[in-house]
Parts: structure tokens; sequence; C-alpha cells
């Protein structure tokens, strides 16, 4: 498969989610949606400023648009294993090492680069920015172990928000 699907996929994915159906489709009947309601190009405020039918299709595009990417996301997630004839399989750390390590072969990348130097590195500006240990945590999805954090401890996403606010 080599790397040139993998980067086509991310990168069409990326172009088909920033578009905007909510601004698109309230253009279309000439009104700036980001004027009303809530100011959000979402079907929430589509329902609202333009009605629950235009807010519906605002919902089915929205949805869609990111559920093709799911539907042909084997090009993304799976590892089809080379050693198995071509064989979807699931990905594991050694196999994801093994695709990193390709890719960084194949663009001729640093040798010493490392699957997880992006977090290592993404970690380090954490601390230094003085983050939460627990918004860390969330943030690169390491399991939170601390009772007291885990079940007693309610956070709001405003929390979260003003932690990466402090990455610069």
């Amino acid at each position: 498969m080599g790397t040139f699907v993998p980067i086509l996929m991310m990168l069409l994915s990326y172009l088909v989610g920033s578009i905007p159906v909510g601004y698109l489709i309230g253009k279309s009947k000439g009104i700036d949606i980001r004027s009303y309601g809530s100011h959000n190009i979402g079907a929430t405020n589509a329902s609202r400023t333009l009605g629950k039918g235009y807010g519906f299709i605002v919902f089915l595009l929205d949805f869609f648009k990111a559920g093709i990417f799911v539907i042909i996301s084997k090009y993304l997630f799976n590892y089809t294993d080379e050693d198995r004839r071509g064989k979807n399989t699931k990905l594991t750390y050694n196999r994801y090492s093994k695709i990193f390590n390709r890719i960084r072969d194949e663009l001729k990348l640093n040798p010493d680069h490392r699957p997880h130097d992006g977090r290592k590195h993404f970690v380090t500006k954490c601390k230094d920015a003085k983050v939460d240990e627990y918004a860390i945590k969330y943030m690169v999805g390491h399991k939170i172990s601390d009772i007291t954090e885990k079940v007693y401890t309610a956070r709001e996403f405003e929390w979260l928000r003003t932690e990466i606010e402090k990455i610069k």
C-alpha cells in the first residue's frame, strides 16, 4: 500500500471535514447563520435559523462527510500485513511501529525517529507550560488510575480548554 494512500486519505478527510455545510446551506438561502442564534454553523443552529428541515439536511451532510471516511478508514487504521498475504489485522503497537519505520524510511527521515517522538515532544511542551497532569493524560489517552480524579472529579470542557491554551 505504501504511504501514498494513507496520506491522500488524511488530506481528503481533512478537506471534506472542513466543508462548512451549515454555512453553505444558509448562504444558499441568503442567510449567514453565523449572525444568528449560537453563531455556530452546525445543525442545531441551522435548525433554529433556517428551520428543522434544513437543520436535518445539515446534520445528515455533516454526518456523512465524516461517515464516508469511517467506511473507507481501512486505509488509515487497519494494517495490511504483507507477511499474512495482504489480510487486514488488528493494529498493535508492534505493527504500528513497523508501519512508522517503513514510512520514515520511505520518506528518508532521520532514522533515529521513533513512533513516540511526537507524543514525547507534546508532553514535554505541556509540562513546560505547566499544563495540569490530568489534562495531559486526557489529551494523550493515558489511563487515569487516581480514584479521586477518575470517580469523584467532574471536569468541564472549559477546564480542558484552559489547560490546552497554556501550550504555546
